[in-house]
């Protein structure tokens, strides 16, 4: 077993199949998290596809692993890259609602729509590490 994360362990069920596994009990925020995490894996092209489990993520490849730790180093990267585009979107929408709010428009209510999804977004991020 060798660890990727904190929060994640991967091992090496059969020749071409990786489980990753985690011990928190599953949430709505780990759930948004880890559902973002497999459509970055599912693009891999070594990956034919990820099945979720109850606390783990079954990921199919095409070929034998032949080194588990690259593939810990791999995965690894995947999740700082997903944890990257979930706060880029965050800034995205909180600069448009700013952006909108400035403006001379009387229909505040989207633009602070915006911004409190935003914000909720942000707290979701902010929970889970």
């Amino acid at each position: 077993m060798i660890t990727i994360h904190s929060n994640f362990r991967v091992i090496a069920l059969l020749p071409k199949v990786l489980l990753l596994e985690w011990e928190e009990q599953p949430s709505e925020k780990l759930l948004e998290f880890l559902l973002s995490y497999k459509a970055v894996i599912e693009k891999q092209i070594k990956v034919t596809r990820c099945v979720m489990g109850y606390q783990s993520l079954m990921v199919h490849l095409l070929e034998d692993i032949e080194k588990l730790d690259w593939w810990k180093q791999h995965l690894n990267k995947l999740l700082i890259k997903t944890k990257k585009q979930n706060y880029n979107s965050f800034i995205l929408l909180l600069f448009l609602g700013i952006n909108l709010l400035k403006s001379d428009s009387i229909l505040y209510l989207p633009y602070l729509t915006l911004l409190i999804f935003a914000f909720l977004l942000f707290d979701k991020l902010t929970k889970y590490k």
